[in-house]
């Protein structure tokens, strides 16, 4: 469907940079939505769409593509939230209830603090 985009912009003989011009959009995001990349935001997609003179059933066609990807990335963020409660839970339990000020985003920084929170009690992760 991302064609559908490139199709749209040479049938009204715009290169990315006119396009981008047009519609307050860059255009290396432009390029990365005809590639079928990212998620635009739908009023973005819609100035787009507008300066290209997209029909009805086009304008559909792009906005149904690029929903379902919003709703790919949403249920992705969604997961990588529900993982960070996970990690910030189990160090919970690991210090004994006491919140640690220090946002932990990835599993290395879980690693890395629970190294740490084992070598401030005086233990150590590499047992021989």
């Amino acid at each position: 469907m991302s064609a559908l985009l490139h199709d749209l912009r040479q049938r009204k003989d715009l290169n990315f940079q006119q396009l981008a011009h047009l519609s307050d959009v860059s255009a290396p995001t432009i390029h990365r939505w005809e590639r079928g990349l990212g998620s635009p935001k739908p009023e973005a997609l819609q100035r787009v769409l507008l300066v290209l003179e997209a029909t009805p059933e086009e304008r559909r066609q792009v906005r149904d593509f690029f929903k379902g990807r919003r709703t790919q990335a949403s249920e992705a963020l969604s997961s990588r939230a529900e993982q960070h409660d996970n990690r910030v839970m189990i160090l919970g339990m690991l210090t004994g209830g006491r919140p640690d000020p220090t946002p932990i985003t990835t599993p290395v920084e879980l690693a890395e603090a629970l190294r740490r929170r084992f070598l401030w009690r005086g233990r150590s992760l590499n047992r021989a």
